[in-house]
């Protein structure tokens, strides 16, 4: 925000008679301007990530993923669409660096073995210059979030046609 008050400045200039002249500025009022800078909105992110299954088609909202923060409490929840899944819209406490984990939730489906990997997400958040917010994510590992799974054939049949020979 803009200072908006005015100062009036006279300045007087005497000739000194000698080849120089004498500037004497007077001000009415304070000339101190004071502008005030603010970041408005709160901070938040995104996050998305990719969901393997191996060994059959996966099918949606059939895995479910959690972002903690850095006490171990459970921020969000999320399921797969597809082979994607992702957080939306995560709130943050304000600048510098936010530290969370990423984890698929095991789940009671039988014959699935479900990845174990723990992500570390750390998100910087600075201030963009222009009255809001920028954040820099970083994952640990390669950078990406991927979990895969194997689906074991349980239960399954194979077609099979039995000839008698009777002779």
């Amino acid at each position: 925000t803009y200072d908006n008050h005015v100062v009036t400045l006279t300045v007087t200039v005497t000739d000194n008679g000698d080849g120089t002249m004498l500037v004497e500025p007077v001000y009415e009022g304070s000339a101190e301007f004071t502008n005030t800078y603010t970041v408005t909105g709160n901070p938040k992110f995104d996050l998305t990530g990719n969901k393997t299954l191996n060994g059959r088609d996966i099918l949606d909202d059939e895995f479910t993923f959690i972002l903690k923060d850095d006490q171990g409490n459970e921020v969000a929840s999320t399921t797969n669409n597809g082979e994607s899944f992702g957080f939306t819209d995560i709130a943050l406490s304000g600048l510098g660096i936010h530290h969370f984990t990423v984890s698929e939730l095991k789940g009671s489906t039988g014959g699935i073995t479900y990845d174990e990997n723990v992500y570390n997400v750390a998100v910087n958040v600075t201030d963009n210059g222009v009255g809001g917010f920028a954040n820099e994510v970083q994952i640990s590992g390669s950078g990406k979030l991927a979990f895969t799974n194997k689906a074991l054939l349980l239960g399954g049949y194979i077609g099979a046609q039995f000839i008698l020979d009777q002779g």
